[in-house]
């Protein structure tokens, strides 16, 4: 049998060495380019780091002369103050006041666009071109006035007027309303029919009404006892209610009252909501076309005043 020659170094193997150093050879030969391309590159980043840490370190100097200019003229301090208010702020805010923030800012934001529009700059030139016009042009006469009310752009300016003096004076102190007194603001008329009404509770009076006789200062409604002051209104507006009218109309010596009654009491309450005052006698009459004489069948003896007190309102500061 033959036997496999064991390797000694007089006698070493030669089977795919040749092969496998070709192949060896190959990979210093690659070896050798990386490391040539890794010192190419490094030469190269030496270069660049050569021509751009003059312009480096000029730029240091100029943010650090800035930096110290800021802290000398206190911006720094500020800052730090304002980074801890908004501190403090994070802390105490919570997301439903940012929301209400957010929501005020864009109503804000509305607001100012509405202002810088086209249409209210072109009224504010007409304005200032109608005040100057006033400071420099002679004032005009009476019936000058009166005849310039005839034109219709005159008339509709006072109208704007107006309804801007309404709309900033319904939030000035409006008297307070009973909640089921409360209805959409509209132009009262004289109702073609008036509903059937439910008959109030009975309410007795502190006092019965006597000619000559002082005014009560205080009403028994319904178990409850209401405060008059002493010309006969109530104290708290609201305690008002409709049981409480009954009480102040007998009070009055006013007799059951009617339709007519409440549809000028319901009057008087909604036009007091919206301008903050008692009507007079002029405007209940006007707005509800009611002849004056209807009204002091009503409310004898000083219907405007009257009509204020039984609706639960101050007393008015003119009783026409």
């Amino acid at each position: 049998m033959n036997e496999t020659t064991p390797w000694t170094p007089t006698n070493p193997p030669t089977e795919g060495v040749n092969d496998e150093l070709e192949r060896l050879h190959e990979k210093l030969d690659r070896l050798m380019n990386a490391v040539a391309i890794l010192d190419r590159r490094r030469d190269e980043l030496e270069d660049i780091v050569r021509d751009v840490m003059p312009a480096a370190n000029g730029a240091v100097r100029v943010a650090t002369h800035h930096l110290w200019e800021l802290e000398q003229d206190g911006t720094l301090d500020l800052a730090r103050e304002a980074a801890s208010a908004l501190g403090v702020a994070a802390s105490t805010i919570d997301p439903d006041d940012l929301r209400a923030l957010g929501a005020g800012a864009g109503r804000a934001l509305h607001t100012v666009r509405t202002l810088t529009g086209p249409e209210v700059a072109a009224v504010s030139e007409r304005t200032v071109a109608a005040l100057q016009k006033a400071r420099t042009g002679k004032p005009p006469g009476l019936f000058s006035l009166l005849w310039r009310l005839r034109r219709p752009h005159v008339r509709r300016g006072m109208w704007a007027t107006l309804e801007i003096l309404e709309g900033l004076g319904e939030g000035a102190h409006p008297v307070p309303v009973h909640a089921d007194d409360r209805v959409p603001r509209a132009r009262v008329g004289r109702p073609a029919a008036a509903p059937p009404r439910a008959a109030p509770r009975p309410a007795a009076v502190s006092g019965a009404p006597v000619a000559g006789a002082p005014t009560p200062t205080a009403l028994d409604v319904a178990g409850r006892t209401v405060a008059l002051d002493p010309d006969g209104f109530l104290n708290d507006p609201a305690d008002w209610d409709r049981d409480v009218a009954v009480a102040l109309a007998e009070a009055a010596g006013i007799g059951p009252l009617t339709d007519e009654h409440w549809n000028v009491l319901d009057f008087c309450r909604r036009d007091a909501g919206q301008s903050g005052a008692a009507p007079g006698l002029r405007r209940i009459t006007k707005e509800l076309d009611i002849p004056p004489a209807d009204m002091y069948r009503l409310f004898p003896k000083g219907p405007g005043t009257l009509a204020a007190r039984i609706a639960g309102l101050y007393k008015p500061k003119s009783c026409v």
